[in-house]
């Protein structure tokens, strides 16, 4: 090597190391492996689920007709709707159209979409019935309500409310949120 030339890299870590021994080999122990976790009141349920399900109470609303509906406007993601489905937001504000004719239930539904807008109301519940005593055994107002829910300008989606909320005898819809300085805003 030049004496006036730099050592390189290697040269140099080839000294730092020169005098240094590996250490002498152990063998490694491993840990043993953790438990499984077993919940004892999982087992119970699992357990339980054959003797209900044979055995157990029979609730209607578990059944549903299989009517259920959904509608969703331009620009509303899945995720809004099935959150709407799941009855995941607040119902703010609901009518129920039982006993109404076409006439009156057109109006309480207008009636509660104009309230909504000047509220700020966000989803609201229609309940307008399975039809079970309709003379031909289908819902008359359903497909009245879906109509005028679609041609609703505030409405963003709506969906069949989840059994513990009416099920497929009512729709929740899931409205614009209010227009800064328009009705609805304080």
């Amino acid at each position: 090597m030049d004496p006036g030339a730099k050592p390189d890299d290697e040269e140099l870590w080839a000294r730092e190391i020169a005098g240094i021994e590996p250490l002498p080999d152990k063998p490694r122990v491993t840990p043993p492996p953790a438990p499984l976790r077993h919940a004892r009141q999982s087992a119970a349920d699992e357990a339980q689920v054959m003797p209900d399900a044979l055995f157990g109470d029979i609730d209607p609303a578990d059944f549903d007709s299989g009517d259920e509906t959904e509608f969703r406007a331009g620009g509303v993601n899945r995720r809004q709707l099935r959150r709407l489905r799941r009855g995941e937001f607040a119902i703010q504000g609901s009518v129920d159209l039982h006993g109404q004719t076409r006439i009156e239930a057109a109006q309480s539904v207008r009636a509660l979409l104009a309230r909504a807008e000047v509220e700020g109301w966000r989803c609201i519940k229609i309940i307008h019935g399975k039809g079970l005593r309709s003379p031909q055994g289908r819902p008359v107002l359903k497909s009245r309500v879906e109509l005028a829910l679609q041609r609703s300008d505030c409405v963003l989606a709506y969906a069949s409310a989840p059994p513990w909320a009416g099920g497929s005898g009512a729709i929740l819809a899931l409205l614009r949120a209010p227009r800064p300085g328009g009705p609805g805003v304080a």
